[in-house]
This record gives structure tokens, C-alpha cells and sequence, in this order.
């Protein structure tokens, strides 16, 4: 049955839904929603267009935890090797027990078939995929791989993230740039591990300088 609260005529930030594909989508599931309804973010990655009346379940605070152990272990795992490489990143990630789907139980074979996915997706620099979950496990591994390469400056003292529009349409993205962790608006320091909301997938960290800190 199609949600009642769903508003038809989507126009957000340059995304644009017909009214009967929406309704077939959401009359059927939520992977053709994902699958059809998405464009190209700011940085290159394919994102979801946000459709209102449609809400994504979030991370639990155990897959929390786990994604941050797991991000911790990656993060060490560029610097021991000195390769600040998305796959390498991802590699150790994986190992770790990051691959989280958000409200849900991960079984084996779930994640065996989302990190084949990723890491051949890395290797093929493919950034396209039907799979909501691979794509933003894609698009961690970038960003993590970019956050800890810059972060070994000491110039460096966090990073400041930006929200491109396939995010910015969504509260729980746009309420992480009021928050201020002591060096400004959307800045974090560059030894924190943040675990973005899983709809935030259209962003970037931008490293910011001790200068650039905001007195």
C-alpha cells in the first residue's frame, strides 16, 4: 500500500520524480525507489534523491559501536601500512565487522555479499550501485581514506563537513552543521571518528587548517 504522507511532486535540490514511478515504487519496494530515483552527488557518487514521507532507519547503538571499533581499526591499518588508499581502508574495515545495515540484524552471507561488492567496486573504481548499502560503504571508504591521509599534517586540526544536495534535504544530515565540537559550525576534530545518519550519503570532509579555526 502506498504511504499516505508521500508528496507526490518532488522537486528537491535538482531532483525530480515522476508521480507513477514513485507510486509503483513505493506500491512494490523500496530497491526500485533506490535503484531509480538517483543521480549524481557533488563528489561522484550516485545518491538517493529524498523523497518525503519515505524514512530510513538508523544504525542501532551496537552497529554504532561497531562501526566505529571498525573505522578505528581501518584508520590504524592506513597509517601502519602508510597507504591512505580507499581499498586499503575498506579491506581492514570489513575485517573489522563494519559492514552494518541500518535497524537490521547482518547475517554472514549479507556480508559477504556487500563487501565482494565493495571492494570489487573499489578495484574497478566503480562507484555505481543498485545497493544502498554498498554505495555508502563506497563512499566511507573515500572519505575515511582522505580524512586520515590529510589529518598526519599538523596544520591540520579537523575537517568540516559539507552536505551536497542528495543531503541536505534530509533534518537528521542538516542538523550535524549546527553542531559545534569546539572549532566552529560542522567541524569535527580530526581525531574523532563520525558515523554520519545512513541517508547522509551526498557530503564531504574538508580539512581545516589552525588558522581557519574559527576564534
Amino acid at each position: 500500500m502506498v504511504p499516505h504522507d508521500v508528496t507526490w511532486d518532488i522537486r528537491v535540490s535538482g531532483c525530480v520524480a515522476p508521480q507513477a514511478a514513485i507510486a509503483l515504487a513505493l506500491a512494490t519496494s523500496v530497491r526500485p525507489l533506490a535503484s531509480r530515483f538517483t543521480r549524481t552527488g557533488s563528489s561522484g557518487y550516485p545518491i538517493l534523491c529524498p523523497v518525503h514521507g519515505f524514512h530510513m532507519s538508523g544504525y542501532t547503538s551496537d552497529q554504532l559501536e561497531r562501526i566505529k571499533h571498525a573505522v578505528a581499526q581501518a584508520r590504524e591499518a592506513m597509517r601502519h601500512a602508510r597507504r591512505y588508499e580507499a581499498i586499503v581502508f575498506a579491506q581492514a574495515f570489513i575485517a573489522s565487522g563494519g559492514i552494518q545495515i541500518p535497524g537490521q540484524s547482518v547475517t554472514d552471507p549479507m556480508q559477504e555479499r556487500v563487501a565482494r561488492s565493495v571492494l570489487a567496486s573499489l578495484r574497478d573504481q566503480r562507484h555505481a550501485s543498485d545497493d544502498a548499502t554498498v554505495r555508502r560503504e563506497i563512499k566511507r571508504a573515500y572519505e575515511e581514506a582522505r580524512w586520515v591521509s590529510a589529518a598526519q599534517s599538523d596544520r591540520v586540526v579537523g575537517f568540516l563537513l559539507q552536505l551536497g544536495p542528495g543531503a541536505v534535504g534530509f533534518p537528521g544530515c542538516r542538523e550535524l552543521l549546527g553542531r559545534n565540537h569546539g572549532l566552529g559550525a560542522a567541524v569535527f576534530p580530526k581525531a574523532q571518528i563520525v558515523v554520519l545518519p545512513p541517508e547522509c550519503v551526498d557530503y564531504e570532509f574538508i580539512p581545516v587548517l589552525e588558522d581557519e579555526v574559527e576564534q
